[in-house]
């Protein structure tokens, strides 16, 4: 039954559409996941994905609303807010001269962020290099946690944060008093002992005079070095609230700080101002532009700020990409995956297949042996073979030193040769018999065990019938735009290159244009992929 569902395309659709549900559950913004699915989750969309992506969004939104009816008795309310939201704002209110301020505030966002994404790929290169057993990354993880709880507790006790109850806070119930005299409780430790979300909306809907400076400014850089070296731990954890909940703290801190230069304007809030630097510093970190702004406005539940939270995020990821990657794109880069950027890399008009491309092909020709597939399979992880002809006493070289492999008729995927091998689709002779029948479910294969005996290895296998006989091909002088191009529009995994009269002189795989690429201010550095798989 699922059969139609097990090739690379479905697999990759699944992803793209559990990002969307995921997204869409988490923050109660079914179309903040569908377009953070479209920009981050995929790569080749179409409108088929799309539609299934915005039907998982739905389903999710329903299935939450449902479950969190029957979990709080209220049956038949489907109007929850998702799983994390941030209430309405108060005060809706901003003029044109708070404008300058929100792009400062997405410059500090910009900043902040690129830091972060330095300093983990710092952090994540060290872990790959030094913390590799799992005991060594479970004595990080309790590390993590001694030293936030150490520090968290030395913060309690060094700063004086008292404020009078009613300030802030008006429900009694889970106020932390600390050290606090009667009629009082410690505004640090409620961010510090409170969930993240909460704290969060916390500093967007309290009044002014809640918070003290100091307070904030302590508040911010602890959490913000706490989350750096949090993520990329061995645990399950993330980096949308945590950057949320740091930047809404400094926010709230330039809040103050345009209050006390400003006493005269009535329009000026802390909460609005936490809300921008929130923005700023997750769309930093992750540099994302349209689809936070709808996930914002549907956490937050409210239009009014949506002009100023997309010029904040626009500031952010422009400040961000001058000064490093994006946290996903580090996040890839150290995973080694080779995927493409938006864009080919700078000067790449000047580099040609013959530089980009590897010369040391592992070829079959249409009538090939099978012990030569045997061997092909046994020593490679290829995914497919390119198909030439009869090459008469050998791979040749050329005039200008390359290998000359023959003239290109084509390639043939790996588990066709091994559905092949299979079903004993070869001959020892032409009169062996007619031909065995392939369909199209024999190439559907689970795994890549084949049992060939000795005198199966010399006979013939004839590749005509199953392989692909119009690859794509660029010539020796295709610049590195160009393929870039290819790879990016058509998903390829990998390219011919051959000369002029169609002889193959070397292939070019995605990892071969994912290795050129640029680098960044202080982030990253080139990279080079040595481990080429095609």
């Amino acid at each position: 039954f699922f059969r139609e569902f097990r090739n690379d395309r479905e697999k990759r659709d699944f992803v793209s559409v559990g990002v969307a549900a995921g997204v869409a559950a988490a923050f109660g913004s079914p179309m903040g996941g569908v377009l953070f699915a479209i920009i981050e989750g995929d790569s080749f969309r179409d409108m088929a994905l799309i539609c299934r992506m915005l039907f998982s969004a739905i389903i999710a939104s329903f299935t939450l609303n449902a479950t969190l009816a029957y979990y709080f008795n209220q049956d038949g309310l489907l109007s929850w807010n998702g799983l994390t939201n941030f209430g309405i704002l108060a005060h809706k209110e901003y003029t044109i001269w708070e404008i300058p301020l929100f792009l400062i505030i997405g410059v500090i966002g910009g900043c902040t962020g690129a830091l972060f994404n330095a300093l983990s790929y710092r952090i994540s290169e060290f872990r790959k290099k030094f913390l590799s057993s799992k005991w060594q990354r479970l004595t990080e993880a309790f590390l993590v946690a001694a030293v936030s709880a150490f520090v968290g507790f030395l913060t309690l006790f060094v700063l004086d944060d008292c404020v009078p109850l009613g300030v802030g806070s008006n429900n009694t119930e889970g106020i932390n008093r600390l050290y606090c005299g009667k009629g009082e409780y410690s505004a640090i430790a409620n961010l510090l002992f409170d969930h993240p979300e909460a704290s969060v909306k916390s500093l967007f809907h309290s009044p002014l005079g809640t918070y003290k400076s100091s307070t904030l400014l302590i508040f911010s850089i602890e959490y913000f070095l706490l989350s750096l070296w949090t993520f990329g731990l061995s645990v399950p954890t993330g980096v949308f609230i945590p950057s949320l909940l740091t930047g809404a703290a400094w926010g709230r801190l330039f809040g103050l700080g345009v209050k006390f230069l400003f006493p005269e304007m009535t329009s000026i809030d802390p909460g609005k101002y936490a809300l921008m630097g929130a923005t700023a510093q997750l769309g930093g970190v992750v540099r994302l532009t349209i689809s936070l702004t709808a996930i914002l406005l549907e956490a937050t539940r409210d239009m009014t700020y949506r002009v100023p939270i997309m010029l904040v995020l626009l500031m952010a990821k422009w400040v961000g990409d001058l000064l490093s990657d994006g946290l996903y794109d580090v996040c890839i880069e150290l995973a080694d995956v080779p995927l493409l950027g938006w864009n080919a890399p700078v000067m790449s008009r000047n580099i040609f297949a013959s530089k980009v491309m590897r010369s040391d092909v592992l070829v079959v020709e249409k009538r090939v042996r099978v012990g030569r597939v045997i061997e092909l399979l046994a020593e490679t992880f290829h995914h497919a073979f390119p198909v030439v002809d009869h090459v008469e006493g050998g791979i040749g070289i050329d005039e200008s030193g390359l290998p000359d492999y023959g003239r290109l008729e084509g390639y043939i995927l790996r588990n066709y040769l091994v559905a092949l091998l299979k079903k004993r689709a070869f001959r020892h002779d032409e009169d062996e018999g007619p031909e065995v029948v392939m369909t199209e479910q024999d190439f559907d294969i689970e795994d890549e065990e084949v049992s060939v005996g000795e005198d199966d290895e010399s006979a013939w296998m004839d590749l005509s019938p199953y392989m692909h006989s119009h690859p794509h091909r660029v010539p020796l002088n295709a610049s590195l735009q160009f393929i870039f191009r290819l790879f990016r529009v058509l998903g390829l995994r990998y390219l011919m290159v051959v000369n002029e009269d169609n002889r193959l002189r070397g292939i070019i795989t995605r990892k071969d244009v994912a290795r050129f690429k640029d680098t960044k201010g202080f982030a990253l550095k080139d990279r080079f992929i040595t481990e080429h798989q095609y």
